[in-house]
């Protein structure tokens, strides 16, 4: 397995106006809404990736970030979600935190980006209650 590499594109701040953009499962929408579920912290928590894995509006398109995940025959919508809503959450900030592999693997990500902070009930609640979230991309049943 190919090790992580940092030093392709230098990680930058994101801007409190600028959005990330979120791919989720179908089964994470119900009633117009993004239910609190699919925002979870992935891999594990000694990880320096660990976080809620997005997508920085400066390099993606919500298209492009549905069109992200390996999964190709489920079915995705894109939560747009301005950076100031979330790090307006205590214990939650954003990161830009590209990722790049090796050469020009497809695993190269520069819009990479993680919202880091523990996702415990009361965060997930609390950052679901903001509203953070609108749709970059509608979820798409094809």
């Amino acid at each position: 397995m190919v090790g992580r590499v940092t030093g392709r594109w230098e990680a930058e701040d994101i801007p409190d106006d600028d959005y990330l953009y979120k791919f989720f499962k179908l089964m994470y929408f119900r009633d117009g809404d993004v239910l609190p579920a699919c925002f979870t912290n992935v891999g594990q928590p000694d990880d320096p990736s660990y976080g809620m894995s997005t997508d920085w509006s400066k390099y993606a398109s919500p298209e492009e970030t549905r069109k992200r995940p390996r999964d190709k025959q489920a079915r995705y919508g894109v939560a747009r979600i301005k950076a100031s809503n979330i790090t307006k959450v205590p214990g939650q900030f954003v990161r830009h935190d590209p990722i790049f592999v090796a050469g020009d693997s497809p695993e190269n990500n520069r819009v990479h980006t993680n919202i880091k902070g523990p996702k415990n009930r009361e965060t997930v609640w609390t950052v679901h209650q903001e509203r953070p979230f609108g749709f970059g991309s509608r979820p798409s049943s094809k």
